[in-house]
């Protein structure tokens, strides 16, 4: 709140010496007011506290006399302005970081009162809707398919109020978050559909009948197997385990040359025994990856070996709701949105996240897509370094400013599991030109079930995890194996129960 008040005080106080001098008087007897105690000890001191509590009331109304002395020197405009962007902060931030951010709320009964009778004044009435309405199928508050035309009314009054109130209100920050500026609608969760979207839904396909695809080829085939058998292939650190090199290093069908940056596939196999479904193999992999500098990529490789934390858990891009893909990372929306990390207790280690995630939700009254889907998509870091945009709404690839397309999640137009893949030559000069590398973590996991569901058989599981790093030419690294055993009872349950 600091910038809201500094940039209120500067063009409706400082130009002004007797407001100056108003305001000077209440930031003093402000100031005495937040070193006042609330109260000094237990509650059966009642003389010491009730004495403290007078003392605090006294410069309590000492302090909104000298607001009101402040208050007739303001404009109606500028009294309004004043409770807004400077009275909150001398009440609590002013003093204490950690005070409540106080500022004038519009929530709750009256906004509420004032959406019903706008809605009213701009003709719902029950002799003109009334009957159309109640004939209408309702599927509850919370299904907007088909809407009655109160609630368009309401719709439109809603708006007209958030219209209003960015004139004349700050809006509210995130738990002990400062309040801000209305800057937009993304803000205040007015935009209720994306326009640079244009595909009701996706080719996303995260399914344990997905086969192999371009971008991940890698696929299992499994026989309904008994129990000693599932342990042997659970064991085996040969059978189904991917190539890394050969899940991030790979051809389209038109031989063209990709790095894939970031996918996370697991397929189980699910049998009929009895006439009841059970699982009887649960496998995944994950790639993830990081752009670092050359100079750090030893020191990143050494921490990510000995951090299960830092391989689990690789940067990623927090993305602040209420913006568009096609403004996605240069708009207003998305200002402060941050793809640094810093990775290592000792020395710490810069580093980039090269993939962010967009969600897109069917729900509320939004019916441009038909579905939610994941979609992935670069990066700021990678954004600036390729210099990508948005080619358009319904491919959802970027491009360069020639139009050819530099990085996509395939399973946009294409069937299989979401990932994101980027031009291997592209790729390739832009980490030589910036003195970069790309590090990559290969995780995954296979493990053996069988028995009843919510039952206790289990025969064990077989980790594995890799760090492999670009060269220019390959990919290399190495794949580093844990196994965790089943219980004696887990086992023997295993056993029993196909």
């Amino acid at each position: 709140m600091r910038e809201i008040y500094e940039d209120w005080h500067a063009h409706a106080i400082a130009p002004f010496s007797e407001r100056q001098v108003a305001l000077d008087r209440v930031i003093e007897i402000a100031g005495r007011l937040s070193d006042k105690p609330f109260g000094s000890g237990p509650w059966d001191r009642h003389t010491s506290a009730n004495g403290l509590l007078e003392a605090r009331d006294a410069i309590e109304a000492e302090r909104d006399a000298a607001i009101d002395a402040l208050e007739r020197l303001l404009t109606e405009d500028e009294i309004q302005e004043f409770r807004i962007r400077a009275a909150g902060y001398l009440r609590g931030r002013m003093w204490d970081e950690r005070a409540p951010a106080w500022h004038p709320t519009y929530a709750g009964k009256l906004s509420r009162h004032w959406v019903a009778w706008r809605a009213h004044e701009l003709g719902w009435t029950s002799e003109r809707f009334g009957e159309f309405e109640r004939r209408m199928a309702s599927r509850g508050r919370m299904e907007h398919r088909i809407e009655r035309i109160g609630k368009k009314y309401q719709w439109i009054a809603q708006h007209e109020l958030t219209g209003r109130l960015s004139d004349i209100a700050l809006v509210d920050g995130f738990l002990r978050e400062d309040p801000e500026l209305y800057r937009g609608p993304w803000q205040v969760g007015t935009r209720e559909m994306d326009p640079t979207i244009l595909v009701t839904r996706t080719k996303q396909h995260d399914s344990d009948r997905q086969g192999a695809t371009w971008w991940s080829p890698h696929a299992s085939r499994w026989r309904d197997d008994p129990p000693e058998a599932r342990i042997a292939w659970m064991e085996d650190r040969t059978r189904d385990i991917p190539d890394p090199a050969q899940q991030i290093d790979v051809r389209d069908p038109d031989g063209r040359r990709w790095l894939v940056l970031d996918t996370n596939v697991g397929r189980n196999q699910w049998v009929m025994v009895d006439g009841e479904r059970r699982i009887h193999r649960v496998t995944w992999h994950k790639v993830k990856s990081m752009l670092v500098a050359s100079a750090d990529v030893n020191r990143l490789e050494r921490f990510l070996r000995c951090s299960e934390h830092g391989r689990d858990h690789p940067p990623d891009v927090d993305m602040p709701q209420g913006g568009y893909l096609g403004e996605y990372p240069w708009h207003p929306a998305f200002t402060g949105i941050d793809d640094g990390w810093v990775l290592g207790a000792r020395g710490a280690i810069p580093v980039n996240a090269t993939v962010a995630n967009w969600y897109v939700e069917r729900s509320g009254p939004d019916y441009s897509v038909e579905e939610s889907f994941n979609l992935s998509v670069p990066s700021p870091a990678l954004i600036r370094g390729l210099k990508l945009r948005l080619a358009e709404g319904r491919s959802l690839a970027y491009a360069a400013a020639d139009s050819r397309i530099l990085f996509k999640d395939p399973s946009a137009d294409e069937l299989g599991f979401s990932a994101a893949v980027v031009d291997y030559d592209s790729m390739r000069a832009f980490l030589d030109t910036e003195s970069l590398e790309i590090v990559w973590t290969f995780t995954g996991e296979k493990s053996a079930h069988g028995g009843r569901r919510h039952r206790d058989a289990w025969g064990g599981m077989l980790e594995y995890w890799g760090i492999y790093r670009f060269d220019g030419g390959s990919i290399r690294g190495a794949l580093n194996f844990d196994s965790t055993n089943a219980t004696s009872e887990q086992f023997a349950d295993f056993l029993a129960n196909p």
